[in-house]
C-alpha cells in the first residue's frame, strides 16, 4: 500500500524555491537558523531511558520535545535542500531514540508524551525514508519501536483514560488536547508504518469518537453514556453559532475556548496535522465531516468556522457569541494574543484550496507574521506544541472559482446501518459492506468516478477480510479531480 508523505510537501516547496519565491526563501532561511537546528549548544539534547513526565523531580520529557524539533526540522532541510548533514543529524536523533528509549514514564502527564512529541518523531521519520542511502533495517526497526513503546501509551489513553471511563462513566474527563494529541500520533504512525488499521484507527477518535477531541454530531453518542457530542454542549465544538462574519455563515466555538487560549489553540494546531495528513492520503477531512446541525458546507466544513472564531477573539474581536459549557465558562481571556505558527495551514487549505475565506485566520496570521516552528515561540513545551513553519510548507496557489473541487461525503454501508464517515473498525471478517460516496445537495452528477483499481461508479461492494484503505475521484463538470476515500 503507497502512502503519502504524513505532513511534508518537500517537492512543492522546491520548486518554489527554484522560482525564487521571495517568502518562501525567507522562511527557508528562519529553518535553518532555526534553534533546534543549530542547537543551543552544537549537539543534540540527552537521550533518557525512560521519558518521564509529570513527577516532580523525575521530569525529563523536555530534552524529547526538543530532540523531536531537532528532527522534524532537520529533516525537512534535508529534504527540500538535499544536504546530507541535515538528514545525517535527523537520523543521528531517531536512532538514538530507538536504541537507548525503553519506555515512557510518569503520572497521568505520560499520555501527552505520544501526541505532542511523538508525532514530531513519526513525520520526522516519515520524511527520511525517502533517503535510499539509509539503513532499511534501521527504518524498520524505528517503526516497530513507535509501536511497542509509544503506540500502546496512546492506545491505552484513548481506551481507559487513566481508568475514568470505567470509574467515573465519563469520557469528557480530559481536555480535549489529550485526546487529540494521542489520535493525531496513530494517524501519523498508521501512515509510517504503512498500517492502515492504526491510521483508521486515529481517524476514529477525531470523526465520530464519544472523547472531548470528538467533532462527531449528534445528542445522543451510543458509547458515551447517553451523553451529546459536538453542538449540544459537549466535543471539540461544543457550539454552533450562526453568525454572517463566519466563513460560510457559522463561527463555532471550540471546547477549550473557556479553559484558556493557548490551549485552544493547541488543540486546533493538533487538529489540523491530523487533517493534513489525512489530505495527503486522499481523504478531504477538514471538508467531508457529517453535521446534521449545520447543513452544505458550513457544516461539512465545520473547522473551517472553529478556526474563525478562535481566530477572530485572539485577535481582539470581543463581540464574539458564546455559551457557557457544562463544566466551565464561555470564554477565557487567559492566554489571548498568544502566538502559535498554526494559522497558514487553515488558510492554505480552506481559503487557497477549497475557496473558503478566512479572513480571521488571515487576521491572526498577520499578527503573528512569519511562522517558524518548536524553539521559536520560548523553552516551555507550549513553544515545541506545532511543526509549524506554514509559510514554507502550506503556500498553494489560490484557486480560482472554477477550480474549486468538489467536496465529497462519503458513507459505508453494512446489511444492518449506514454510517456517514470514511473510516469504520471492529468489522468481523466476511462482513459484506457497501462503500460510497454523494455530492453535495443541487450539484449534477457527471457520472466521472473511478476507484483506485479502475472500477468506475460512486459505490462498491467488498468484503472484508483486511484493514485497507479504498481511494475513489469524481471529475466534476469544470474538470477539477476530487479524492475520497474509506
Amino acid at each position: 500500500m503507497f502512502f503519502q508523505c504524513s505532513l511534508c510537501c518537500g517537492q512543492a516547496v522546491k520548486q518554489r524555491v527554484a522560482q525564487g519565491d521571495s517568502l518562501t526563501l525567507v522562511a527557508l532561511d528562519a529553518l535553518k537558523t532555526s534553534p533546534p537546528v543549530n542547537g543551543d549548544h552544537g549537539y543534540n539534547w540527552a537521550v533518557n531511558e525512560i521519558i518521564s513526565r509529570g513527577i516532580s523531580g523525575q521530569d525529563n520529557y523536555m530534552n524529547a520535545y526538543r530532540n523531536a524539533a531537532r528532527a522534524y526540522q532537520c529533516a525537512l532541510l534535508w529534504k527540500i535542500t538535499g544536504e546530507d548533514r541535515y538528514g545525517d543529524i535527523a537520523i543521528d536523533v531517531l536512532n538514538a531514540y530507538r536504541t537507548y528509549n525503553k519506555g515512557l514514564g510518569g503520572n497521568t502527564n505520560i499520555s501527552l508524551i505520544p501526541g505532542f512529541i511523538g508525532y514530531q518523531f513519526v513525520n520526522a521519520a516519515e520524511i527520511m525514508r525517502d533517503d535510499n542511502q539509509r539503513s532499511t533495517e534501521d527504518f524498520e526497526l524505528f517503526k516497530q519501536y513507535m509501536v511497542d513503546v509509544w503506540f500502546t501509551v496512546a492506545q491505552d489513553f484513548l481506551e481507559r483514560r487513566h481508568d475514568t471511563v470505567e470509574r467515573e462513566r465519563n469520557w469528557y474527563h480530559y481536555y480535549s488536547n489529550w485526546g487529540l494529541g494521542n489520535a493525531l500520533f496513530c494517524v501519523s504512525l498508521g501512515v509510517l508504518c504503512d498500517l492502515p488499521d492504526i491510521y483508521n484507527y486515529g481517524m476514529y477518535w477525531l470523526k465520530e469518537g464519544p472523547g472531548n477531541e470528538s467533532l462527531c454530531v449528534t445528542a445522543l453518542h451510543p458509547d458515551a453514556f447517553g451523553q451529546g457530542l459536538c453542538g449540544y454542549g459537549w466535543g471539540l465544538i461544543p457550539w454552533f453559532h450562526a453568525d454572517k462574519r463566519g466563513p460560510l455563515g457559522d463561527l463555532n466555538q471550540m471546547q477549550e475556548s473557556g479553559r484558556d487560549q493557548g490551549h485552544a489553540m493547541a488543540a486546533l494546531g493538533l487538529l489540523s496535522y491530523a487533517f493534513e495528513s489525512a489530505y495527503n492520503q486522499g481523504d478531504n477531512a477538514f471538508c467531508n465531516l457529517n453535521n446534521q446541525l449545520i447543513p452544505g458546507k458550513a457544516g461539512s466544513m465545520m473547522v473551517a468556522g472553529a478556526a474563525e472564531y478562535l481566530a477572530a477573539y485572539n485577535a481582539g474581536h470581543d463581540d464574539l457569541p458564546s455559551k457557557t459549557n457544562w463544566w466551565m465558562t464561555g470564554l477565557s481571556v487567559t492566554g489571548r494574543g498568544q502566538w502559535r505558527p498554526i494559522w497558514q495551514l487553515f488558510i492554505n487549505h480552506y481559503q487557497n484550496r477549497m475557496g473558503v475565506p478566512m479572513a480571521y485566520c488571515s487576521e491572526m496570521k498577520s499578527l503573528v507574521g512569519l511562522e517558524r516552528g518548536g524553539g521559536s515561540y520560548g523553552n516551555n513545551s507550549g513553544g515545541y506544541d506545532h511543526t509549524g513553519f506554514g509559510d514554507l510548507m502550506y503556500d498553494d496557489t489560490p484557486v480560482k472559482e472554477d477550480q474549486v473541487p468538489t467536496v465529497l461525503y462519503p458513507s459505508i454501508a453494512s446489511s444492518t446501518s449506514t454510517r456517514k464517515y470514511a473510516e469504520i473498525r471492529d468489522v468481523e471478517p466476511g462482513t459484506v459492506l457497501t462503500l460510497s460516496a454523494s455530492l453535495p445537495d443541487g450539484e449534477k452528477d457527471t457520472g466521472q468516478w473511478k476507484w483506485e483499481d479502475g472500477v468506475g461508479g460512486s459505490q462498491r461492494q467488498i468484503t472484508a477480510d483486511h484493514s485497507g484503505l479504498y481511494r475513489l475521484t469524481y471529475t466534476n463538470g469544470n474538470g477539477v479531480v476530487s479524492e475520497g476515500v474509506s
